[in-house]
């Protein structure tokens, strides 16, 4: 899907500007390829503009090429799997604070939000409940006074999360310094929640089909969503045209791309891969 997107970005680009005119953006898509346009932005190199929101996929990319391997040799060395989850929540830790370091030492915002080194707590905690979860260490299903307060906590976490998405912003030091990492256990909370305790009201909420079916096409969504809106913005569409036309451009080609190309491909996945029985 990533490839196909480029291909078209590229195609497009190349008609509309020329390949002179679209080499900058023909570097883009070479930086995102090879899953760096969060480097390129952090260290301000090149930073892609209609694919700059790629950064997140490079930064998933980038983890992957290192957890995995570094989880294979911790499986075998270390005594306990609650050792493992310690590490993953030490790396987390350690995360945020090479963050809250590099903002004091005078690090740009770019390069905060962008370096996986200053966002793997994110991706460490959520591996460290994963650990937590798949080796019994924490319970799998959630009873009794644990449930209700669990559901309390989760309606408390998803409310806290939307008022933050709403007054603060990106480039606020704040963010650096310790609201990501609150951001970051109040979603460890609420996967917790939907994954344990079926009453959930949040569970529930996620649960609704409209919601789910966005998921599913939702990797689509992200890969077309900002060249479409970005395009449109530097070809003088108003925001209203964007919103309508954007949104709805977007949906087609995601709904296109899951069925055409994304689908076949999971299939195709799940009858290749290798299920292990445990961790």
């Amino acid at each position: 899907a990533l490839l196909l997107m480029l291909l078209f970005y590229s195609g497009f680009s190349v008609a509309v500007w020329g390949f002179a005119g679209a080499k900058s953006r023909l570097v883009d898509s070479l930086i995102t390829l090879f899953y760096m346009s969060n480097w390129a932005r952090a260290l301000g190199i090149h930073a892609p503009n209609e694919l700059g929101h790629t950064w997140s996929l490079s930064i998933e990319e980038q983890f992957y090429a290192i957890w995995p391997p570094l989880l294979l040799v911790l499986l075998r060395k270390a005594p306990t799997r609650l050792t493992i989850a310690l590490i993953a929540l030490a790396l987390a830790v350690s995360a945020w604070m090479l963050r809250w370091y590099l903002g004091m030492a005078g690090a740009t915002t770019t390069r905060l939000f962008n370096g996986l080194d200053t966002r793997a707590d994110a991706l460490m905690i959520g591996c460290m409940l994963g650990i937590l979860l798949s080796s019994n260490l924490i319970p799998r299903k959630a009873e009794g006074a644990m449930s209700r307060i669990l559901s309390i906590a989760s309606v408390v976490s998803l409310s806290v999360l939307v008022g933050i998405a709403f007054i603060e912003h990106w480039w606020d030091p704040v963010m650096y310094y310790w609201l990501l990492f609150v951001v970051e256990l109040l979603t460890a909370i609420l996967i917790f929640d939907c994954f344990t305790n079926p009453p959930s009201i949040v569970r529930i909420i996620v649960s609704f089909q409209p919601l789910v079916w966005i998921g599913v096409i939702s990797y689509g969504l992200y890969l077309w969503h900002y060249p479409i809106f970005t395009l449109m913005r530097e070809a003088g569409y108003d925001w209203k045209q964007i919103i309508t036309a954007g949104t709805l451009l977007t949906f087609v080609i995601a709904i296109l791309s899951y069925f055409l190309l994304e689908r076949p491909f999971l299939k195709l996945k799940k009858r290749l891969e290798f299920r292990p029985d445990h961790l």
